[in-house]
């Protein structure tokens, strides 16, 4: 079991097998877990040590083509990545994946904590760091380099880096959102502490406490905001259960819901009634199972869900030249009503001079989350030379959006996500890979 709940590892090594002269990238992680091990005890389960994805392979065979799936599977699970960062790193195309797949989970698109910790190990050739890497924390600080340092200098240095780990670690398990369990009566409340019990012991916070009381509504409704999910518990005379299973059908985002209908419990009238009420909403339903059978779906749940960002702090923007901003407005709106996020576009309309106009464009780029490049009738030129800021910058999702007419010079040649409206006005299935992106899935 990781430290931070959800992921499959704690840390991923990502390194070049051409560094490991005299065994130093070995010693280094050696050191380096043992000493994290040491000093992070994970107290759910205190015989679980941290774990550290370490590719040891690759140094024995000299290449990852064999286990690529292996190594794509642990990149796409770890909290937080750690490169060795040195020429051959840079030039690797398998490291370069590595980066690529750690990249493609929700917590490091969403920000947050940053999910990177940068290890200088030889001095570089001139090749810049790739984008994602440059807002990282980089050990050790200053123009020191640990593949130029006594193996006693850097068996210090990966203590040294431990602790870093260790708090940025501890940070990460703290922002892991909680899971809120419902009111439960009768046999429900022996399910409820199941749940409770399981949910703690691998490492997840629950809300509200054991013996709370659910009658303040604004109470109960800001605890949902803040969950990656809620569970409801429905039989035993449960009748304080139904306002807060409305209230979680409000508060949550679709299928973050979940209604366990517990085995050998009747549901009230009023509870059949609800839920008939509300079959068009999308929740989950579990009935008659068993409560390991519940905990087994329910943590594949948590597990997705890892890290909730609250949509209406996740800003998109949408950015134009000015002669594309109906079209541009229109997508956006798209994008807000179909992945329920704040969005956001150029407020060209309410400029009144070109600067304005241009403060209007920076603040599209600078205040997004996300980012959506619309192009329909602009000079190519143009649009590239007012993008410029926005690819040096981290986004967690950003893409072309192509409408007509595609004759415009530039359409052609675009790399990266690229969307084409084929239709007449917009629409969610040409807009589908960048709304997957943001999360959103179809029902």
């Amino acid at each position: 079991m990781p430290y931070v709940p959800g992921f499959e590892n704690d840390l991923f090594i990502s390194y070049a097998s051409l560094d490991n002269d005299d065994n130093a990238v070995v010693e280094f992680v050696q050191t380096l877990e043992k000493h994290l091990s040491d000093n992070l005890v994970n107290f759910s389960s205190p015989k679980e040590k941290v774990k550290v994805y370490f590719d040891v392979k690759r140094l024995q065979e000299k290449t990852a083509i064999s286990w690529e799936e292996d190594l794509r599977t642990a990149a796409a699970s770890c909290a937080i990545l750690v490169p060795l960062i040195s020429p051959n790193y840079l030039s690797s195309d398998m490291c370069g994946n590595e980066r690529r797949w750690f990249c493609s989970q929700p917590h490091v698109r969403r920000g947050g904590i940053n999910p990177f910790a940068v290890v200088g190990w030889r001095a570089g050739d001139g090749t810049p760091l790739p984008p994602e890497l440059k807002g990282a924390q980089r050990h050790p600080p200053g123009v020191v380099w640990l593949a130029a340092l006594s193996p006693e200098e850097r068996k210090a240095s990966a203590q040294s880096f431990a602790l870093k780990l260790r708090d940025a670690l501890q940070r990460m398990r703290a922002s892991v959102n909680a899971v809120f369990l419902g009111p439960a009566a009768g046999g429900t409340d022996l399910m409820k502490a199941y749940l409770r019990d399981e949910l703690e012991k691998a490492g997840y916070r629950v809300v509200p406490e054991a013996k709370y009381l659910y009658e303040d509504e604004d109470q109960v409704r800001e605890l949902l905001r803040t969950t990656l999910l809620a569970v409801h518990f429905s039989g035993g005379g449960n009748a304080d259960a139904i306002p807060v299973m409305a209230w979680s059908l409000d508060c949550l985002p679709d299928k973050k819901t979940m209604f366990v209908l517990v085995g050998g419990l009747k549901p009230s009238p009023d509870e059949e009634d609800f839920l008939n009420e509300n079959a068009e909403r999308q929740h989950h339903i579990l009935r008659d199972k068993e409560n390991q059978q519940v905990w087994a779906f329910l943590e594949s749940e948590v597990r997705t869900a890892r890290f909730r960002v609250d949509p209406e702090r996740e800003r998109v923007g949408v950015a134009c030249h000015e002669i594309d901003l109906p079209g541009a407005k229109a997508v956006a709106g798209l994008i807000r009503d179909t992945a329920r996020v704040s969005t956001n576009w150029p407020r060209f309309d309410a400029a009144s001079s070109t600067a304005e106009k241009l403060k209007a464009f920076r603040q599209t780029i600078t205040e997004s989350d996300s980012l959506l490049f619309y192009w329909a009738m602009a000079d190519e030129r143009s649009l590239r030379e007012r993008l410029k800021p926005a690819f040096v910058r981290q986004y967690a999702v950003m893409g072309w959006y192509l409408a007509p007419p595609f004759d415009v010079p530039g359409k052609d040649n675009l790399d990266g996500l690229v969307m084409r409206q084929e239709r007449e006005n917009a629409d969610v299935a040409t807009l589908s890979r960048f709304l997957e992106r943001l999360g959103w899935r179809p029902d």
